[in-house]
């Protein structure tokens, strides 16, 4: 390529560069140019692809659902079986979640601090399991479960070495929102979500464990 080709070619794309930043400048944020071509994105869409959801929108419908159903439901001891009391809180969640389909929720288990910890870690898992497959024979697509953990005694309620009953829980909260349709694929915002929710704590491995405790 000649020196005159070269210095054709890079005025060229310094022109295109310009071009660009300039459409750029005069987007209004959030939007890309030519909204009516292949590939715009507006600004839910831009937020979606890099993980991010709005955090006022969230909040605000984590708490309208803590407001309309009672998220936490509590166990025996050394046991996850369902309730009456339990399937009503879970009945209400459902009602809710089905009214509003953009909601994503996780679900966390707890065990009071009476036993070993892995078996609290497990029987934390089986709580929050038990109270899921509720919800979704409720009506809930298994699709609006972005997580379901354990968080074994490490979150007790009431610090106490004893037996509590408000230490062995599952609690419903909302963290996350989709678009509302139904049978929604598993995308890149749902994957960001239970990636930053999930730690090395929230185990759901099958492992022999002793029988009893919280």
């Amino acid at each position: 390529m000649s020196s005159n080709e070269r210095a054709g070619r890079g005025g060229a794309l310094a022109a295109l560069a310009a071009a660009l930043l300039l459409a750029a400048c005069n987007t209004p944020a959030g939007g890309l140019p030519n909204p009516d071509q292949h590939g715009y994105a507006n600004r839910e869409n831009i937020l979606a692809m890099r993980g991010i959801v709005d955090p006022e929108r969230l909040r605000l419908m984590a708490a309208q659902f803590a407001a309309a159903a009672e998220p936490t439901i509590t166990f025996a001891f050394d046991s996850d079986v369902l309730e009456p009391a339990a399937l009503v809180a879970l009945q209400g969640q459902a009602e809710w979640l089905v009214a509003n389909p953009s909601a994503l929720v996780a679900i966390y288990g707890h065990a009071d601090l009476v036993g070993a910890n892995a078996y609290n870690q497990r029987i934390g898992l089986r709580r929050a399991a038990a109270a899921a497959r509720a919800l979704t024979g409720m009506g809930v697509g298994e699709d609006r479960l972005l997580l379901v953990a354990t968080r074994g005694e490490s979150e007790p309620v009431v610090p106490t070495q004893d037996r509590e009953r408000l230490n062995r829980r599952a609690v419903t909260v909302v963290e996350g929102y989709g678009l509302g349709w139904k049978r929604r694929a598993f995308d890149g915002k749902r994957a960001a979500v239970v990636y930053s929710q999930y730690t090395a704590d929230e185990s759901e491995a099958v492992i022999a464990l002793p029988s009893g405790g919280g």
